[in-house]
């Protein structure tokens, strides 16, 4: 078995101990990265069309319309995971990491 310094998470659970451990977690990982990047270029499209001409309000709407779903979505998440019992740590790893490091290209 190889050790990892991150030793949590859905694919770590289903990889770990196999043969094929780091080719795995190298796959996963460039499918994770393809898989943000495609997503990055397809909402990039889509909200060119709610952004207007003029240069000045395409960049307050764009900050508008990414910056508070990104911060109202991840502030949600860590309170909600602050109520879980299981303690602050919970929040680090999960809400905090999932949410806002997750989704931070799309800040």
């Amino acid at each position: 078995m190889v050790p990892t310094p991150i030793g949590f998470g859905d694919w770590y659970e289903i990889v770990k101990g196999s043969r094929f451990e780091i080719a795995a977690r190298i796959g996963l990982a460039l499918v994770g990265a393809a898989i943000s990047f495609w997503a990055l270029a397809v909402i990039v499209r889509e909200l060119e069309q709610f952004l207007g001409r003029d240069l000045a309000e395409r960049e307050h709407r764009a900050w508008r319309l990414t910056l508070v779903p990104y911060f109202s979505g991840g502030i949600l998440a860590c309170v909600a995971g602050a109520l879980n019992p299981v303690g602050w740590q919970l929040v680090l790893i999960s809400a905090a990491a999932s949410t806002l490091g997750g989704t931070a290209f799309l800040a």
